[in-house]
């Protein structure tokens, strides 16, 4: 399935961006301005650490008799999003927890950025709101997708769904399903059970057989293997969501990148800084320690032209990149400091958009 939804951009785009950022730096232009003799080495907690501290606080108080460190908090009926997926531990899955996203501090001053940008952000926005019965800042909880289905968890009892998609089937105890086109033209089916949990599809067989693992009248696919959740985005990429999400790159770095990676997992973190951890599986021992190769040079380039721009910050965050090859398998690290990404989205480090306002539009 080929996901076209604005969900799934912004998925991909947050995990791309700290990766995507650093090698464009290496193809710019020296930028103007003093080199920084010494970068700030400002410490950073990937996804991968943070994981293993967890558990390692959870051992402990385990062993000690004492209640373990909480949870990250999971809505009631959280788990029925991932019952709609076919089989993320199998062909992958993608989950991103957007309302974490919205709320981390990065993304605040981006948000507040964007509506003194615009003029009257607020404005469309409580527009947008009444038009569709639910608050998109505020009412959508997570997302997922994988090959077959893309899911979204929110509360969406007010929601109101364009009148040309009628009544709908019925379908169960709960559920609905409404065909729709996309905006190619090519139908697609949208599948709601009860008020919390939306889903779409390209195949109306698939799309049926989730809302039958949604309401327990079929098992769910193989879950996520343990260890895979943590942050803000977080997934298992197999070889059939990896190529279903790269069918249409034409870059030959894409392609070979493809050829190589068998399974990647991934871990992301959003806060003041965009932090990834991916561990991606080669065919081989030698594929895997050609890409970690390919990888570190990346990183020392983008590390060295930060230097050459004056970007302390960037070069110490850059410095502390990690990338390990393993047998078969590579361990990539890298982080990317929150004033950088507000400011290749054209914002100041408090939030502020870099360009005058263009006023209510």
């Amino acid at each position: 399935m080929r996901h076209r939804t604005t969900f799934v951009l912004v998925s991909l785009a947050l995990l791309l961006l700290g990766l995507a950022f650093a090698l464009a730096r290496c193809g710019e232009a020296r930028l103007a301005g003093g080199a920084a003799t010494a970068p700030v080495m400002k410490p950073v907690e990937f996804p991968r650490d943070k994981q293993r501290r967890l558990e390692r606080e959870r051992a402990i108080a385990r062993r000690a008799g004492q209640p373990p460190p909480a949870e990250p908090a999971r809505p009631a009926g959280a788990d029925r999003l991932t019952r709609a997926l076919s089989s993320p531990g199998k062909d992958g899955a993608v989950v991103v927890e957007i309302n974490a996203i919205r709320h981390a501090p990065l993304v605040e001053k981006f948000v507040a950025c964007e509506q003194a940008r615009q003029g009257d952000g607020a404005g469309a926005l409580a527009q947008l709101k009444d038009e569709l019965g639910v608050d998109v800042t505020e009412d959508v909880d997570r997302v997922a997708f994988d090959k077959d289905v893309l899911a979204v968890s929110g509360f969406f009892d007010g929601l109101k769904l364009p009148a040309e998609l009628g009544e709908g089937e019925a379908v169960g105890d709960t559920g609905r399903l409404y065909r729709v086109a996309d905006g190619s033209g090519k139908a697609m089916v949208v599948g709601r059970a009860g008020n919390d949990l939306l889903f779409t599809g390209f195949d109306e067989a698939q799309v049926r057989a989730a809302l039958d693992r949604v309401e327990g009248r079929a098992p769910p696919g193989p879950g996520l293997p343990d260890g895979v959740a943590g942050g803000e985005l977080y997934g298992l990429v197999g070889a059939a969501l990896l190529a279903d999400l790269l069918a249409d790159a034409n870059d030959p770095m894409v392609a070979r990148l493809a050829s190589v990676v068998t399974e990647t997992r991934l871990q992301m973190t959003v806060d003041h800084a965009a932090a990834l951890s991916l561990d991606l599986a080669a065919k081989s021992p030698e594929e895997a320690a050609d890409l970690a190769r390919a990888l570190g040079g990346v990183v020392a380039a983008a590390r060295a032209q930060a230097l050459d721009a004056g970007d302390a910050e960037l070069a110490g965050l850059l410095e502390q990149a990690r990338v390990d090859a393993d047998g078969g398998r590579v361990a990539f690290d890298l982080a990317v400091p929150g004033d950088d990404l507000l400011r290749l989205m054209g914002c100041d480090a408090e939030g502020r958009p870099l360009s005058p306002s263009l006023g209510p539009r």
